[in-house]
């Protein structure tokens, strides 16, 4: 593992140790600014293709300590989405420090796995995921991906049919459904 920038640093810590005591972080007791906006909102425009904005709708979330797992997944996708190999490993990173337990981390992580053909963790890390949430479509979606990569055709529609009855709207569960 490499050197992590002072940012990165300062934001796992300003983030991680609070969190990990039940607190919100200090990031989170900052001034009132803006409106945080909703998980919801950075969805539809990553799932729009605007994904400047959605990054940084979850970057706002993770500085404020709110759905902190999914924003690292979010995160994570974009990175992925722009061929960002080294930036979805630090995303990455971050997860597994700041949200280990996260269905929505624990699945995006495993996706980037796929990617890069690590098929037994990537394997591991969804089977966590969807164990930790059952409903977590992304896993779902990364597991018949993985499954269909093993000619267990039957086995990953069955998976992307689920997918699919969990997120219809989801663009790239649409694709493979």
């Amino acid at each position: 593992m490499g050197v992590l920038p002072a940012r990165t640093l300062l934001l796992l810590l300003a983030t991680a140790l609070p969190l990990a005591a039940g607190e919100p972080s200090a990031l989170s007791k900052s001034e009132e600014g803006p409106a945080l906006e909703s998980q919801e909102a950075a969805l539809s425009a990553y799932r729009a293709g605007d994904r400047t904005r959605a990054a940084a709708i979850w970057e706002a979330r993770l500085e404020a300590g709110e759905g902190v797992g999914e924003a690292l997944a979010g995160l994570l996708r974009v990175a992925l989405r722009e061929d960002d190999l080294e930036g979805a490993a630090e995303w990455a990173r971050r997860a597994e420090v700041l949200a280990p337990e996260s269905a929505p981390a624990l699945a995006a992580r495993g996706e980037r796995l796929l990617r890069e053909g690590e098929l037994g963790e990537a394997r591991a890390l969804l089977r966590r995921a969807l164990e930790t949430e059952p409903e977590e479509p992304r896993a779902w979606l990364g597991l018949g991906r993985l499954r269909l990569a093993s000619f267990r055709r039957g086995e990953g529609a069955a998976a992307l049919r689920e997918a699919f009855r969990l997120d219809p709207g989801d663009p790239e569960i649409v694709r493979l459904h």
